[in-house]
């Protein structure tokens, strides 16, 4: 038995390590196929279990409107998979698969890689840039199958989180599912319509806080206003005034100018015009300094498409 386990765990590494490394030569034209994220590898279960040290938490950048145009303006990713695809306005979309046990439809995107998207995401937050929303989902009889009134069909559900792909560097991609009607089987359905959305925040600036400016007057940018109103150890509350989208995120700094991971946040934050709305964080233990980001503005990118299945 052990004779038959090592020439087994001999075999699997010989796999492993023989096979091609991947080069850096595929251009932004060359298929994909969707990532199995998922899946780990024998070489990620090996690894010792010590948590690695906390990673500096990047600050998110001010981009132009015109560098999320330039970017989009690429051309949309190959996608070869077995699924139907299309293309829109360099967006890609295709069908993953159908599961007739609820039922739903798991369509996949892929977008040309968006500038400073990665450093948008708050830790712990369900937050999503991307969305794709469905207008009616056809049958071959011309018949609308689509359940728009699931509470998945709904936001933040229609979120979609965009990961990189590995065979395609420069491109992003994500999926989600569109849930229709009950007793709808696959081969019936001849084509899916609907948009992806995309928001993508403005010029974002920072309002910097220290603890010592509890109460003090507000300060403002482009995009929104903030004031400290309490502390309560290592949480913190704001009056924020502005539109709730172009809130970004929060990031916390002790006195050495390390970032301190968020623990809590708030949710979702509300517009607010004319009368403040509170925003709070709380930090594993309390911080020197904490900035808000705010965007100027975000522009929401709309890209219509249809999908049809061949059916």
């Amino acid at each position: 038995m052990l004779l038959l386990l090592s020439v087994i765990l001999l075999t699997l590494s010989t796999m492993v390590v023989g096979m091609p490394p991947m080069t850096d030569s595929q251009l932004p034209s060359e298929p994909y196929t969707l990532s199995e994220n998922m899946i780990l590898s024998d070489d990620a279960l090996s690894q010792p279990t010590t948590p690695a040290p906390a990673q500096q938490i990047l600050e998110p950048l001010p981009v132009t409107r015109e560098a999320y145009e330039a970017a989009l303006s690429q051309p949309a990713a190959n996608y070869l998979g077995e699924g139907a695809s299309t293309t829109s306005q360099g967006v890609a979309i295709h069908w993953e698969k159908y599961d007739a046990f609820f039922p739903y439809i798991v369509l996949g995107i892929a977008v040309p890689e968006l500038p400073g998207l990665d450093r948008l995401r708050q830790e712990g937050a369900f937050d999503r840039r991307a969305y794709l929303t469905v207008s009616r989902v056809l049958d071959r009889a011309g018949k609308d199958v689509y359940d728009g009134e699931s509470s998945f069909e709904k936001a933040p559900f229609n979120g979609i989180n965009l990961q990189s792909i590995e065979e395609l560097p420069g491109y992003l991609e994500g999926s989600r599912e569109i849930h229709v009607i009950d007793d709808v089987k696959e081969a019936d359905i001849h084509s899916v319509e609907g948009a992806v959305g995309l928001e993508l925040p403005v010029n974002i600036q920072a309002l910097e806080f220290a603890p010592t400016e509890l109460g003090n007057e507000e300060k403002k940018t482009v995009g929104g206003a903030a004031s400290l109103t309490s502390i309560d150890g290592a949480s913190y509350a704001f009056d924020y005034m502005g539109k709730g989208k172009n809130f970004i995120k929060f990031i916390g700094y002790d006195a050495e100018g390390r970032t301190i991971p968020v623990i809590m946040q708030t949710a979702e934050v509300e517009d607010s015009t004319e009368v403040p709305t509170r925003i709070e964080v709380g930090f594993e233990v309390p911080v020197a300094k904490i900035k808000l980001f705010i965007a100027d503005e975000v522009f929401i990118k709309t890209i219509p498409f249809t999908l049809r299945t061949g059916r």
